[in-house]
């Protein structure tokens, strides 16, 4: 029977995929209503599970108190109206969930959340702002206050609007500018180039993160531009937005290169949708380059299902 290379890692696939059939749970829509109790029980166990398994090196010696952060978190919004939350509320909180992040390992985003987290590996490759205690106790999170409930926290969560001064809007925001002024050496920023424009001058990016990314502490920018795989991009380094960009940081002394669809992203791409066309121009080479191609996609899958597997319990 004759396989050629193509099949060989679709069939790595399937294993991989059947193998990880048993620890799949089905998945349910959350209740409506979120009790303060329970919502601090979720908040309380990512706290102890960053601290132990996801960066346990940061707090062996010096753990955080996470009764202190929940109540800390809380007070940032509770009793405030929806629409009308400051971000210096959460101003202590930041500051006590505060911890120090490795050097030229940051990565910024804009319109690529479902894949920074990764790219970033979980925090093990890059460090993106959710791979942080500050933004991993919060990412995903709706929440906002209420002026009748006793403890001021708002318990039907479908009650919390979308508007420009929201709780979850003030805590990003403080949280962005945070991220960024502790940001050190060579970074990262990540941009879709399948939406148009790149950049969103409404993103919390353009808004909080770039007015804070200054020489000395950021000494170089690597803009990586990603489209979804099948599909041509809408945008390139040339377009506007992203040349806005990169005028903006060189400005400030920050040496500054763009490049479009890296090779690496493509490999994590792939590994969901092994049948694209993209896929076979990846796999499609000569010699030892065919060869170390096909090693690095097959790489790619296996540390796809691994990633997959850990997020499943995380």
């Amino acid at each position: 029977m004759k396989c050629n290379m193509k099949d060989l890692v679709i069939s790595v696939i399937l294993f991989l995929y059947i193998q990880h059939i048993h620890i799949v749970e089905c998945t349910c829509v959350l209740s409506q209503q979120r009790s303060t109790e329970s919502f601090r029980e979720m908040f309380m166990g990512r706290c102890l599970h960053y601290q132990t398994v996801i960066n346990s090196p940061e707090f062996c010696s010096q753990p955080k108190n996470c009764t202190l952060l929940w109540e800390l978190f809380l007070q940032g919004f509770a009793y405030q109206p929806p629409c009308n939350t400051s971000s210096e509320g959460f101003r202590p909180f930041v500051r006590a969930a505060y911890h120090n992040t490795p050097r030229d390992k940051h990565i910024f985003w804009s319109g690529v959340y479902r894949m920074i987290d990764r790219y970033t590996y979980g925090g093990r490759k890059l460090t993106a702002i959710d791979d942080t205690l500050i933004g991993y106790l919060v990412d995903g999170f709706d929440f906002c206050g209420s002026t009748t409930s006793a403890d001021g926290n708002e318990v039907n969560i479908t009650s919390c609007p979308r508007c420009p001064h929201s709780a979850s809007t003030a805590f990003w925001s403080i949280a962005s500018i945070n991220y960024a002024l502790d940001a050190k050496g060579a970074i990262k920023i990540m941009l879709n180039s399948s939406r148009s424009p790149a950049i969103r001058q409404s993103s919390f990016f353009f808004t909080k993160e770039l007015p804070n990314i200054h020489q000395p502490n950021v000494t170089s920018a690597h803009v990586l531009l990603v489209h979804s795989i099948g599909y041509q991009p809408k945008e390139n380094c040339s377009s506007p937005s992203v040349k806005n960009l990169t005028t903006i940081l060189t400005s400030r002394g920050i040496s500054t290169v763009c490049e479009e669809q890296p090779r690496d992203v493509v490999l994590l791409q792939c590994a969901d949708f092994p049948s694209s066309t993209d896929c076979d121009n990846i796999l499609i080479s000569s010699g030892s380059d065919r060869q170390s191609a096909h090693v690095s996609f097959i790489t790619a899958v296996v540390l796809n299902y691994v990633f997959q597997s850990f997020m499943s319990h995380r």
